[in-house]
């Protein structure tokens, strides 16, 4: 959706190696429930190639929080 799509370009989501959604710690759990954000999303499916970018994507999410 056009809300994950920003929200990953803003590193403010990001997926786990299993492909769970991580969500940041600076998006309010009133903004999750705004957005329709639930931790229950996953990828699909995660080639080698998705996730080298998806390590670097999930560090920068993790530096957000700091």
């Amino acid at each position: 959706t056009a809300n994950l799509d920003a929200l990953f370009d803003r590193f403010l989501v990001s997926f786990s190696k299993s492909g769970d959604m991580l969500i940041s710690e600076s998006v309010s759990d009133e903004n999750r429930a705004f957005l329709g954000l639930d931790k229950s999303y996953k990828l699909r499916w995660i080639t080698q190639d998705h996730e080298r970018y998806l390590k670097q994507h999930r560090q920068r999410l993790v530096n957000k929080n700091a």
